[in-house]
């Protein structure tokens, strides 16, 4: 009698509603895989993995406010169940997740690779190697926490490809909701998270916040005119006119080596 092979109780957090209609559909003809819930954000994520406990979660890695690495540090990853981690081209994450050898998938989602990396955690799951991924887990964490790389080239969604923005060509980025408009050489581009997030991965000696939702390129700015209770016009190269927050003032004087 062949053994009886173990229900995989699965979790899918992705905060794009196609993207989880994507990867349910194909888990829908998968035996002994249950889908017990998705989530459309990190936040929910936390909520749900601590309360239902899955065997297995498909992690979207770009989030806005706690992003799929921000769920494992807050959970803890010897609390973690099995991850395969789903993301947008992203090679700081790509060359992370290859090093301490954990599965991913790129969007958009190829079945064949599903197929392989599903059949990977379901050996993983037979044999109980839970912990040696949660060992990983850990590596990965502080491989992502302790590395000082900053972006050089930003990935944008744009017409069904994924365009490469080179972050020194950035004049400015202004957060617009759950998105960050990439403003370079005349042309906009829309990124998904929140201006916090990408503002950790820029280089601070190249790009600075004068306004709660305003980055720009240092290198771009020409000239600062007062205005009034301590702000400043900003004027970069292009000929755009920004407002420097006083309360951000400081960190600019310093980058300029300026008296404000």
């Amino acid at each position: 009698m062949k053994p009886t092979v173990a229900t995989i109780r699965t979790l899918i957090v992705d905060d794009e509603p196609l993207a989880r209609e994507g990867v349910r559909r194909l888990l829908a003809s998968v035996a002994n895989i249950e889908i017990i819930g998705e989530c459309a954000d990190g936040v929910q994520a936390f909520e749900r993995i601590l309360a239902a406990k899955p065997d297995l979660v498909f992690l979207d890695v770009q989030m806005p406010e706690l992003d799929g690495f921000g769920v494992i540090r807050k959970i803890g990853p010897e609390n973690m169940p099995m991850v395969i981690f789903v993301t947008a081209y992203d090679e700081f994450a790509i060359r992370a997740f290859d090093v301490h050898a954990l599965d991913y998938l790129l969007k958009p989602i190829d079945p064949d690779r599903f197929a392989l990396t599903l059949s990977r955690v379901r050996s993983s799951a037979e044999d109980r190697r839970i912990l040696a991924m949660n060992q990983k887990l850990v590596s990965l964490l502080e491989d992502v926490t302790s590395s000082s790389k900053y972006l050089d080239r930003i990935s944008v969604k744009s017409g069904g490809k994924i365009v490469f923005v080179k972050t020194n060509e950035v004049e400015w980025i202004q957060a617009e909701g759950d998105y960050v408009s990439l403003h370079t050489q005349g042309k906009k581009h829309l990124v998904r998270g929140k201006i916090g997030q990408l503002q950790e991965r820029l280089d601070p000696r190249q790009f600075a916040r004068i306004h709660r939702s305003i980055i720009v390129n240092i290198d771009q700015i020409i000239e600062l005119q007062p205005l009034f209770y301590g702000e400043y016009r900003v004027t970069l190269r292009n000929g755009t006119k920004l407002t420097l927050s006083r309360s951000y003032k400081e960190k600019l004087n310093s980058l300029l080596n300026q008296h404000l």
